[in-house]
């Protein structure tokens, strides 16, 4: 989210003029207007050099100065800490003595600047949000990664108190919520000492308000950026709703939306209310007209036909039911699972999933594979770990046979989508974003699945080590006797590794050596794709 006051600087109409100024002639040119005292003149010429420049770092510590200058001390201290990064201090380096200046200076900034601090989190400004029957103070924190909310008095026409809402939102973390926000805990916070984080004209509304403590909660900040779907905002309130909650208020203002991540969270709980076992049993289909039923209950005076009467134009035949194949939300639809780094495909969608409740159509599926997996045999509780999952069918394919599965995989964005499902499916997965070449170890499980996924590493003889490290049974790997890998480097798909046998007993050979400690026991069959299923035992 753009913040008009934001002290970093953003592209402005002339600032092409400052795209191959040398920093000297900047900084001359700087010193000249800061001593004729022309600081906004300064600063606008400053930002847009740095616009064309953002990895210089003294470019931040001339902007600090300036702030400093102008006694607008917050956004000096934020420009201090960016010069920083960009200097890479850490503690396995001797900082220099320029920035130690600026570590000293910033502990003295952080000393005078008005502040609130609430768990660790400093908050240098609240703003009153007023709502004519409910009020509460709001605020981002100092490193705009946490996002505060403190209850002044509470509001007779929402459904939850603050403490409530609280209550509703760490219930959907602790189970593992992604389209909920990050939550970073509750409680009461003096009322003395706002004043200094509040302007006046706020302050002189609430001030005969306030209690001597006053209930808040802090979560995550997020951005909101454009480009959701209504698919995103329905894969997200199924999620919620197989946990327990159901919004209760779905508009435009309570939608928040990354491009990076894919995926649609919800915020304010204030009207959110808590689902009995019966609701979550329904369908998708009969779920989506119980939230209608009940906003046209909830909202009657406003007279709202629908759930989604704040979207303005929708319609629920145009733009929401085509969503679905009967009853499962189409994936395809999302952001979270379309454009997927796990496959060089045109398609961009690797696998195919078929639930009743979801489903999309990719490269491959279970296929005949599920035939050969299914001849073997998975003990109750069995420690899986599901290397390249990509989308998850194995990985949920072993949750139904009664395994403790982890999925990795290194597509981030694909991560968070599959925890979504399993959320939606009820199924006890845990995955984690892994890059296996990056990976230094592995924790130690029962079976490591690897299908058709080792060639697309680059440390391919490190990895297989690592792998057989981790392994205390067996590996059940899905090759070819000829793979060329790619893989994803941030921009492009590389040559990653490869191998070339001439027949199985090659092949088997060869995996036994890059899986040391570990022997060929079974060849379950030959799949498609000419990909036979392997299986490596402990020695």
């Amino acid at each position: 989210m753009k913040d008009q006051n934001n002290p970093l600087p953003e592209l402005t109409v002339d600032a092409h003029r400052f795209r191959n100024e040398p920093f000297e002639t900047i900084k001359s040119r700087f010193s000249g207007m800061e001593s004729e005292d022309h600081c906004e003149s300064a600063l606008q010429d400053l930002k847009n050099w740095i616009s064309w420049n953002p990895l210089v770092p003294e470019a931040f510590v001339l902007l600090a100065e300036l702030y400093e200058k102008m006694g607008r001390v917050g956004e000096s201290v934020v420009c201090f800490q960016r010069a920083l990064q960009l200097k890479e201090v850490s503690a396995q380096r001797e900082p220099s003595e320029a920035a130690l200046r600026l570590i000293d200076f910033e502990k003295q900034a952080l000393n005078e600047l008005s502040t609130v601090s609430v768990k660790g989190m400093v908050f240098p400004r609240l703003r009153l949000v007023d709502s004519g029957a409910g009020m509460t103070l709001v605020g981002r924190s100092f490193d705009q990664r946490y996002f505060i909310k403190i209850e002044v008095c509470p509001s007779p026409l929402k459904n939850n108190t603050l403490a409530q809402e609280a209550s509703i939102l760490e219930k959907l973390c602790r189970g593992g919520g992604v389209s909920a926000p990050g939550f970073h805990g509750s409680g009461v916070v003096p009322s003395e000492g706002l004043q200094q984080v509040v302007n006046s004209a706020d302050w002189e509304k609430i001030k005969g308000l306030l209690q001597e403590e006053l209930p808040y909660y802090i979560q995550d900040y997020l951005p909101a950026d454009k480009g959701y779907t209504y698919a995103d905002i329905a894969l997200a309130l199924l999620e919620q709703k197989q946990l327990g909650v159901y919004h209760g208020d779905i508009s435009p203002d309570n939608i928040r939306f990354s491009k990076e991540e894919g995926i649609v969270h919800l915020i304010d709980y204030d009207q959110a209310v808590e689902l009995p076992s019966e609701v979550i049993a329904l369908t998708n289909r009969d779920f989506f007209q119980w939230c209608t039923e009940y906003a046209r209950k909830k909202y009657a005076r406003w007279n709202h036909p629908h759930f989604m009467a704040y979207f303005s134009g929708f319609d629920f035949n145009r733009d929401f039911w085509p969503l679905f194949r009967g009853d499962a939300l189409n994936l395809a639809h999302t952001s979270v699972f379309t454009d997927q780094i796990t496959t060089a495909a045109k398609q961009k969608i690797y696998h195919t999933i078929e639930t009743d409740k979801v489903f999309i159509r990719g490269e491959r599926s279970l296929g005949e594979r599920k035939g050969f997996l299914d001849a073997i045999p998975f003990a109750e509780g069995e420690s899986v770990l599901d290397v390249g999952c990509s989308s998850g069918i194995l990985s949920m394919y072993l949750a139904h046979r009664g395994c403790r599965v982890k999925g990795v995989e290194i597509d981030a964005k694909l991560i968070r989508g599959n925890q979504m499902l399993a959320n939606i499916l009820a199924l006890p997965i845990e995955y984690e974003a892994l890059d296996l070449d990056l990976a230094e170890t592995l924790d130690p499980v029962d079976t490591v699945c690897l299908f058709s996924v080792i060639h697309h590493t680059k440390k391919l003889e490190e990895n297989g080590r690592k792998i057989a490290r981790a392994c205390r049974k067996r590996i059940l790997i899905e090759c070819r006797l000829r793979e060329y890998g790619l893989k994803w480097t941030g921009k492009s798909f590389e040559k990653s590794s490869a191998w070339n046998y001439p027949d199985l007993d090659a092949m088997t050979r060869g995996l036994e050596k890059l899986f040391p400690g570990l022997r060929y026991h079974a060849n379950h069959g030959q799949g498609d794709r000419d990909r036979y299923l392997l299986e490596f035992v402990v020695a």
